[in-house]
């Protein structure tokens, strides 16, 4: 269950505060909904009580198994599939499993694309946004800055 101060992650928004649990009007209906603050983005997500299971929110990562996911950015990567297509499917449900090891393979093997300068557009925008998952998770974690954050993401 979730509780108001809880620090969490939610795949594909990044990391966040829980403000508020609590009754709100949405168009004259009524619904409880859990208020969270994404540090980020600066702004507010309100999720209904009913539909929160399917956000597969997680608690932010321990700094251990961060720092154990973060040498992943070091590693050579491992065979990577040719097809970009096939390529930007699987990075996509990595990214959606929310699993910050999942993440940092992602990043880790689109920073080897760049290098190569084979990095398609649509990679780029997955490039772009787990840099900004990842970086939203360490930021709250470590309680830094967002560069900083982006700082420790370099390789």
């Amino acid at each position: 269950m979730i509780n108001i101060g809880d620090k969490i992650f939610i795949p594909n928004y990044g990391a966040g505060i829980v403000l508020d649990i609590g009754l709100r009007s949405f168009q004259e209906i009524e619904k409880e909904y859990v208020i969270i603050y994404l540090i980020v983005d600066d702004m507010d997500l309100s999720i209904p009580v009913e539909r929160i299971d399917t956000y597969k929110i997680r608690s932010i990562g321990n700094k251990i198994d961060v720092e154990e996911a973060l040498k992943i950015l070091g590693q050579t990567t491992d065979k990577l599939e040719m097809n970009w297509n096939k390529r930007y499917r699987k990075n996509n449900n990595k990214i959606l499993s929310g699993r910050t090891i999942d993440m940092c393979e992602v990043l880790r093997d689109l920073y080897f694309l760049q290098e190569e300068e084979e990095l398609p557009g649509g990679e780029e925008k997955i490039l772009e946004k787990v840099k900004h998952l990842l970086a939203s998770e360490i930021m709250l974690l470590y309680e830094i800055s967002i560069n900083e954050a982006y700082n420790r993401l370099k390789i």
